[in-house]
Order: structure tokens, then sequence, then C-alpha cells
């Protein structure tokens, strides 16, 4: 098995590191600081990192990404990540989600959306899932119907009516696009008696206002999100009803990847950072390396 890394992942892993070394590592520790999350929002990397090709890597060719593979985006979030991890998610949840755009969507729902998407140099995405009741971490809520998963769907003519609550939600209360997991039969379990609505922010009904404090991973966002009588047109629906479980297993098995490279980051850089104090620091009147 060759474990080298292709010209093009170089490329990539190259304009990450100087992305880091010329935008986040000299102010992170300053934007770390601030004393609300909507203020920490680092709206002017994500700009940068709109032209630099990083916030739409996932999208694809046709529509003005640079559709890389998984690894590549593991190897770009690595980087980031070992600059500020809380950069790196919002980066990571736009790449998440650009599978969907990809592999899930229709023709129709890649016309309506992507574009937008790749115009907005501010956009971002998020993943709706996790609730007071439930979140992702655990498998067992998928497989039977009587669990605390409350955010319904119910088809009324031409639109689906949400109705429910998200909670901690990555990008959650700064996206411009939601991908929100709902229940359309309560007698089913969530794998096939739910769906994955796309909402937009200005969606009527769609709240997103509400920001939760963090001891770490400050710049990234974590919001509530609240759906009140939320009408989405039935052509929002991604693959249709029952599908959870497709969803999850042929598009999302490469985010987990991406998640633990971020990681990565951060374990490397606290080694390098530990690595560099300790060849300057002296003990018993001699280096301690």
């Amino acid at each position: 098995m060759d474990f080298n890394i292709t010209q093009d992942q170089q490329h990539w892993r190259d304009l990450a590191k100087g992305f880091v070394e010329k935008h986040i590592k000299p102010d992170v520790l300053r934007r770390d600081r601030l004393l609300t999350a909507e203020e920490r929002i680092p709206w002017d990397w994500i700009r940068e990192a709109d032209t630099a090709g990083i916030r739409t890597l996932g999208i694809p060719k046709e529509y003005g990404g640079a559709e890389v593979d998984i690894v590549t985006l593991c190897i770009v979030g690595e980087e980031l990540a070992a600059g500020d991890l809380g950069f790196a998610v919002i980066m990571d949840q736009c790449w998440k989600m650009a599978h969907l755009f990809g592999e899930a969507m229709t023709t129709d729902q890649q016309e309506r959306f992507i574009p937008p998407f790749v115009k907005d140099p501010e956009a971002t995405t998020a993943i709706a899932l996790t609730e007071p009741g439930v979140g992702s971490d655990h498998q067992g809520y998928y497989d039977q119907p009587d669990i605390d998963f409350t955010t319904t769907a119910v088809l009324d003519g031409d639109y689906y009516v949400l109705n429910g609550t998200k909670r901690y939600i990555s990008n959650g209360s700064m996206a411009k696009l939601y991908f929100v997991v709902a229940r359309t039969d309560k007698t089913k379990n969530l794998f096939d008696g739910g769906a994955v609505f796309i909402v937009p922010h200005d969606t009527d009904g769609f709240i997103a206002d509400t920001f939760h404090e963090k001891s770490s991973q400050r710049l990234a966002t974590n919001g509530t999100l609240k759906m009140e009588n939320c009408r989405v047109p039935k052509e929002n629906i991604l693959l249709g009803e029952g599908k959870l479980g497709q969803l999850r297993s042929q598009f999302m098995p490469g985010s987990k990847a991406e998640a633990a490279a971020t990681v990565l980051g951060v374990g490397r850089a606290a080694y390098e950072y530990a690595f560099d104090y300790a060849k300057n620091r002296k003990q018993g009147g001699k280096q301690i390396i």
C-alpha cells in the first residue's frame, strides 16, 4: 500500500499550512478570548478560506468547487486544526454537507442550492440532528420507535411542516443552509421513519438565534435551532422518506474520518508546542532535552 500523498494533496496541504501561518496563528489567541460566541465568529477567515478554495473543497467541480477526495479533506482539516480547532470545525461542517451536495441531491436541488452557496463567501452549512434528549453519538435510537426524538415533519399539500428543537448544532445560528433530521412517521424507528430536509436559514418558522458558550473550540459556534410550523417545500427532502439509514451509511461515513483528522491536528500542534518549549527549557542548569 502506498502511503505517499499525491501532488494535488501536497498542494492543498501547503496551501492550508500557509493559510494557518498567515491568518490564524497571528490572531487566534486574541480571538479566543473575546467574550461572546457571536463576536468570535471569524467571518474574515471564512472569506479568506473562500478565496483560497478551502470553503468549497468538497463542492462538485461543475459548480465551482475542487471536488477533492476524503483523504484530501482530512489532510487540510488536520492542518487547519493545528492552527485552531474551532475554525477547522467550521470548514469541516461545510465539507460534510458537500458529500450530500454532490451525491444525494437531485439535479433540481443542486441547481437551487449549490450556486448560491458557492457565490456567498460567508456561507456555511450545518447538520441538525442532535436534540435535548438524543445525540449523534448513540446508535440505538435509530433502531426503535420509542425514543425522545421529537422533531417532526408532517406532509401538508406541497409542503412539509417541521416542528421541534435542535441543540448544540455545529455552525448553528451562523449557517446559511441547514440539513434538518425529522421524523415523518413516529410509529417507526428513525432509520425507516425519518428524513433529512434542506432548510435555508431564512425560511419562515425557522429560528436560529441562540449561541452556546464553550470552554474550547471557541471560534466554532454551537447553537439551538427551533422550528415552529416551519413550512419546507416537499422538493427539499433528500432522497425521500425512510432514507435516513441510506444517507448515513452511503454518503456520510467520510465525515467521521474528517473529524478524527482535525483532532490529530490538535494533538500534533500540542506536541510541536511542547517540543519547542522543551528545547529552550533549562532545569538544574541544563537543557531538559
